[in-house]
């Protein structure tokens, strides 16, 4: 009798153990993350940044809302559409990437657009991207963790300002002016600071990428507050 079967039957053996794997795996995933995973693979695997976060723009929010999705990512694609309509009447939407990440949507603004290199002064692009934030808040009542950031050169020759302090006061800066100008209750912010801790992109040639020196907005409900800052 040929032994072929004992092939077939162990490779029958090792689909199906990686089959329960593959089930056990999926079952450990929150819903709202099994949601945009779906659809990234029937959209031809379109829409995955750089960062491992899923970017939702008017073509794959389409795709989202033909499919039935949990409160919580329901949610997020509708602050993502409320966000980048705000963005492109004031035409920073190439300027900001707006993305569903963690428990919420993060909204990460490219270097130059809030603040000048080695600078904590609001310009005026960067009060417009405000007063959005502000709206988006009140709209949706949610809760705003404002994460600053320094590139690798920043930081004062004669030892002023520190990365730790550029990072700290543009968080600073960004949050009193929404408790101060847009009226937020302070009870639905936070703000945190990394210094140059967490580049999006690495330094070239001893030369900063200007990515790095950023501004982060990240929406999420309340339930999160204990969580967004990690």
């Amino acid at each position: 009798m040929s032994g072929s079967w004992k092939v077939a039957y162990a490779d029958f053996v090792t689909a199906m153990m990686a089959f329960f794997l593959l089930m056990w795996i999926l079952a450990q995933v929150p819903e709202d993350k099994k949601a945009a995973l779906g659809d990234y693979f029937k959209s031809g695997g379109q829409g995955i940044g750089n960062t491992g976060t899923i970017i939702i723009d008017d073509s794959s929010s389409a795709a989202l809302d033909a499919q039935p999705l949990s409160p919580g990512a329901q949610t997020t694609v509708e602050v993502i559409r409320y966000l980048n309509q705000l963005l492109r009447e004031n035409g920073l939407d190439k300027q900001v990437t707006v993305a569903s990440a963690e428990a919420g949507v993060l909204l990460r603004v490219q270097s130059g657009v809030m603040f000048a290199e080695n600078q904590i002064v609001l310009d005026k692009e960067g009060l417009v991207l405000l007063d959005a934030a502000t709206s988006t808040i009140r709209h949706f009542k949610m809760n705003l963790t404002v994460r600053g950031h320094a590139d690798s050169l920043e930081g004062s020759s004669d030892g002023y300002y520190s990365q730790w302090e550029i990072s700290a006061l543009r968080a600073a800066i960004v949050t009193r002016y929404l408790v101060e100008q847009g009226g937020i209750d302070p009870g639905l912010l936070s703000s945190v600071f990394y210094g140059a801790t967490r580049p999006i992109v690495p330094d070239i040639s001893g030369r900063p990428s200007p990515e790095n020196r950023r501004v982060e907005f990240f929406f999420h409900r309340p339930e999160f507050s204990r969580q967004v800052s990690h």
